[in-house]
């Protein structure tokens, strides 16, 4: 599936496969992200991700969000204590809004505070 100009894939199934959620900001507005599983993930393209919980029953509870250059190697080197953290609080799935624009700090602000979650730039977009 073609999401802002990028491919998003999961292993084992067609490209059109991607699963999408929609989240939801404090101020009403929709944000469409590609989900992927958590283990094994590799996306090295910059946005706003969300690490989720998702439960038998198919509930989804974000537990973090924040915006990072490269989503899968910033994860592993600069995010640290709070990606174990969400990881210790049965994160199972990265939720990813492929975006690469300074301006998603508003959007990162949105979300966290909809869903009273930690936030943070994983590092400085300047």
């Amino acid at each position: 599936m073609l999401i802002n100009h990028r491919t998003s894939t999961v292993p084992g199934r067609s490209p059109e496969a991607v699963d999408l959620y929609w989240w939801q900001g404090q101020y009403g507005d929709f944000v469409m992200t590609s989900v992927f599983d958590l283990r094994g993930l590799t996306c090295r393209e910059p946005g706003v991700f969300l690490l989720v919980r998702r439960d038998e029953k198919g509930n989804r509870t974000p537990l973090y969000v924040g915006w990072a250059g490269s989503i899968s190697d910033d994860l592993c080197d600069d995010l640290g204590d709070p990606y174990l953290r969400a990881i210790r609080d049965g994160a199972n799935e990265i939720h990813v809004h492929f975006i690469d624009d300074p301006s998603c700090r508003a959007l990162i602000t949105d979300i966290a505070a909809k869903w009273a979650i930690e936030s943070r730039s994983v590092f400085s977009l300047v």
